[in-house]
């Protein structure tokens, strides 16, 4: 995916710099692509152009940021917080920050975080589980591995937690209904950046 100059600026996962910027390694033809990989491993795909005048244009394609981004993108705010976590969030997925929790308990001490609203419609009722560190009564859920997609992980924790592998629910599909950006309670405290899907 390239990007031309003049949607360059307004394009938040991609990087310019010049020629003699660049680690030493072979460009290859003006317009060529190279792999690598970045945070936790996560493939990354470099996409290269050359300009006139040295230029170089790198465009960094992070799949799982991207699907975290169009995610957030996604939620419409129910209120002003709401609304404030939304564009925190979109900030801290445009910054490059580290997105996904890369140590137990809190490294870094911002990550994405997924809970499952599990919605029993013939009670008119939701799932709560105990959980033991923070000592309340929440959804299930959990962190989102390196690279995991947000949508996975509910699912993944659903199966780890309780055993089961429930279906989205037909309203929301796999899109988040909600979010927030919450410090934890207990020792480890740290901030879990956090997605809320209906299943």
């Amino acid at each position: 995916m390239l990007v031309d100059l003049q949607s360059w600026q307004s394009f938040p996962l991609a990087r310019m710099m010049y020629l003699s910027d660049l680690p030493d390694r072979p460009l290859g033809p003006p317009t060529g692509c190279l792999c690598g990989t970045g945070e936790a491993g996560v493939a990354l795909m470099l996409m290269v152009r050359l300009f006139s005048g040295g230029l170089v244009m790198l465009s960094v394609i992070d799949q799982p940021r991207l699907v975290v981004r169009a995610l957030v993108e996604g939620v419409s705010p129910h209120d002003a917080l709401e609304a404030r976590d939304r564009q925190w969030m979109l900030d801290w997925v445009d910054s490059g920050a580290p997105l996904f929790r890369l140590a137990k308990p809190a490294t870094p001490p911002q990550h994405l975080a997924v809970y499952a609203a599990l919605v029993d419609e013939q009670r008119e009722s939701v799932m709560l589980v105990h959980h033991v560190k923070a000592k309340a009564w929440l959804l299930p859920g959990g962190h989102a591995d390196p690279g995991e997609n947000p949508c996975r992980t509910v699912l993944r924790e659903a199966d780890e937690e309780l055993g089961i592998s429930p279906r989205f629910h037909p309203v929301c599909d796999s899109a988040p209904f909600f979010l927030t950006v919450t410090q934890t309670r207990g020792a480890d405290s740290h901030t879990d950046v956090t997605l809320f899907v209906a299943a």
